[in-house]
């Protein structure tokens, strides 16, 4: 979505008004959806460095997981897709799911976001999760207030829609 918002990569030189319509679109496509969703936020000032931010994104997923563990069971095979691109979050995955559900009942597959639509959707939901955090805290950017307006705008007509995907 950072693409789509700020005009990268296939995106480059399409007009804004194209690309909010896109954004609409997605939107829309996201509604519809039969998709579940949890995400965690972690600030700089909540955590003293890497090695406190790694062990509560550990706990946080192991007590995710924990809570929700039937329902992960229920399942005759769990794939976790993720990019590997952050090593501790990396390793708090596979730490929790190994231990909780076993490997015979697990899979991993590694992927580059672009690749899939659902990382795709995944991005879209961590984006605007992160533009709601942005206007509460008075630090939305310019971008943010093209695409999505004012904040009442955005919980409205983004984060209302996306609030109904959380698990």
């Amino acid at each position: 979505m950072v693409c789509l918002l700020h005009g990268h990569g296939d995106y480059d030189g399409l007009d804004p008004h194209v690309r909010k319509a896109l954004l609409s679109r997605f939107n829309a496509f996201v509604r519809r959806l039969p998709i579940e969703y949890h995400t965690f936020s972690y600030s700089s000032y909540d955590v003293a460095g890497v090695g406190e931010l790694s062990a509560r994104m550990r706990r946080d997923v192991v007590n995710f997981v924990y809570e929700r563990l039937g329902s992960f069971q229920s399942f005759g095979r769990v794939v976790v897709y993720y990019d590997e691109g952050q090593q501790a979050l990396t390793k708090a995955l596979h730490e929790t799911f190994d231990f909780m559900l076993g490997e015979g009942s697990l899979g991993y597959r590694r992927i580059r976001y672009q690749a899939r639509r659902l990382s795709q959707v995944a991005d879209y939901l961590s984006s605007v999760e992160l533009a709601a955090l942005r206007y509460a805290e008075g630090t939305e950017s310019s971008t943010y207030r093209k695409f999505y307006g004012l904040r009442g705008d955005l919980r409205r007509n983004y984060l209302k829609q996306v609030c109904r995907k959380q698990i």
